[in-house]
């Protein structure tokens, strides 16, 4: 029941490993894994889409909320940000019906926006909630950032250097991973996810910068859970990607909740000749805005009117699209 299940949410910074948490708990321990992405995947309900229809008017009636900053930046405007993580809270409370081990995980900065999951989920029936959080080097953290986005480019077809130069990136060529740090690291380079404030003290917090099996052995001890070992940390880490690539495949990111990038898929798809490229175009897509939400770069809140202020960027972006380049 609900009431009995153990609920874990996990927040942490943009490539720290909360979707490898989630996946490892789920594998391992039995847990029902709520992907806070799942918001902006292809398979979403009327509920989903009213969430998104109240953060974009929240965008248009308050400009705040394009580039908050702090939760007192957003505290007055639940009824417009509130939605989408009520989303999150319902499938985690619907999946406990029949399940007693659920996790949450999301790139949640913002502690108002996680005071109001631990509410929600208190108001549903849930009483044992754990905030877990994982924290990581700086330097490290970019590092994963960059091999994340090495292998999102390859598996799209294009290069990093030419998703960079997409942005504001000037370089040419392929860009070292220092440069791609240096560049990531500029202040406010990740958009809202480069804001974490302080964590409560209830919080449970586990470095993970090793990247290696003190993570999983972490997170384990942190929630009180045994694993017996009979699994290696790289088989596990296998079996953990391959979920990870299967839910890209089978619930991909949805263009038409993002207006600047709808437009530019449609004319895409107009122009293209075979279904096989149409099937590479839609790839491309979802890939590029889960790594456009990834470092901070697309917001729900972005309509087709905002996109007339950054011709340069959808040129760019279309051309991604398209070809695989930008040409």
């Amino acid at each position: 029941t609900i009431a009995s299940s153990h609920f874990v949410y996990c927040v942490a910074m943009p490539a720290t490993g909360k979707t490898f948490t989630g996946d490892y708990l789920d594998l391992i321990h039995g847990f029902h894994h709520v992907d806070g992405d799942l918001a902006f995947r292809s398979q979403y309900t009327p509920e989903m889409r009213e969430a998104f229809t109240k953060m974009v008017e929240g965008g248009h009636r308050y400009p705040i909320l394009k580039d908050f900053k702090s939760s007192d930046d957003i505290a007055e405007f639940e009824e417009y940000w509130g939605p989408l993580f009520q989303v999150r809270v319902d499938s985690a409370l619907e999946a406990a019906k029949t399940n007693d081990k659920v996790v949450i995980t999301f790139a949640d900065g913002f502690q108002v926006q996680r005071d109001f999951v631990f509410k929600k989920l208190k108001e549903g029936g849930a009483k044992n909630i754990t905030l877990l959080c994982l924290s990581m080097d700086q330097d490290k953290k970019l590092e994963s950032l960059y091999h994340r986005a090495v292998r999102q480019c390859d598996a799209m077809g294009i290069t990093v250097g030419d998703f960079m130069r997409m942005g504001e990136w000037e370089g040419k060529g392929e860009p070292t991973m220092e440069v791609y740090k240096s560049f990531m690291n500029r202040p406010g380079a990740l958009g809202i996810f480069s804001v974490f404030e302080d964590l409560p003290s209830h919080a449970k917090i586990v470095d993970v910068t090793n990247r290696d099996v003190t993570h999983i052995d972490g997170v384990d001890a942190a929630l009180g859970l045994f694993r017996s070992g009979e699994e290696s940390y790289d088989e596990i880490v296998k079996q953990v990607v391959a979920m990870d690539h299967k839910r890209d495949e089978e619930n991909p990111y949805c263009m038409t909740l993002f207006p600047e990038i709808e437009k530019e898929v449609k004319e895409a798809l107009a122009s293209a000749n075979t279904d096989k490229e149409k099937k590479q175009i839609k790839r491309r897509a979802s890939s590029l805005i889960k790594l456009e939400l990834m470092t901070g770069r697309l917001s729900i809140t972005s309509t087709s009117s905002d996109s007339n202020a950054n011709e340069s960027k959808n040129m760019r972006r279309s051309s991604l699209i398209i070809t695989g380049k930008i040409e």
